[in-house]
């Protein structure tokens, strides 16, 4: 029934996050998250080091980060996705993005497997204030099938850019 199934995922979650917890612990991947850049490349360098898949670090990155960045995972042959944000992303927006999956073929046109692309999206085509851009770089994960698309939010005041933090 679909209750079951909701709370096996539900079980599935918590084991999963259980993992990652265990795997990389605060005490251990904090000092290396927030001196490294939000950037798929951090990604690469800390999922070695830490020997867990990109997806796992991602997910991970996002969750103890210090700066407001969101990540975006697209299953690429099928409509699901899913979203991790950082408690600053939280406390900044008090909302999640709702509507960028329509950015999801645009991104996969601009993409190749195994390349980096990066592209911005503004604001209001997510539900966000019009003097914030989505600065996203995307990666074509080719071994399970998916997009990770890694999300810094950008400030725009008086027509400069600066860094949101």
């Amino acid at each position: 029934s679909c209750g079951t199934n909701k709370a096996l995922d539900r079980w599935e979650r918590e084991a999963n996050r259980f993992a990652a917890e265990l795997l990389m612990p605060d005490f251990l991947i904090r000092p290396s998250v927030n001196h490294l850049p939000v950037e798929i490349e951090s990604l690469h360098a800390l999922k070695d080091e830490f020997k867990v898949s990109l997806e796992t670090m991602g997910r991970r990155f996002i969750k103890v980060n210090s700066s407001r960045c969101a990540l975006l995972v697209f299953d690429i042959d099928s409509d699901y996705w899913y979203a991790d944000y950082s408690v600053s992303w939280l406390e900044t927006f008090g909302h999640k993005i709702g509507s960028l999956s329509g950015y999801k073929r645009e991104l996969l046109c601009n993409l190749s497997a195994g390349k980096i692309s990066k592209t911005v999206i503004h604001g209001p085509f997510v539900g966000l204030p019009s003097d914030y851009i989505l600065d996203c770089r995307c990666f074509a994960y080719k071994a399970t099938r998916r997009m990770l698309v890694l999300i810094q939010t950008v400030y725009l005041a008086c027509g400069r850019r600066g860094d949101a933090m």
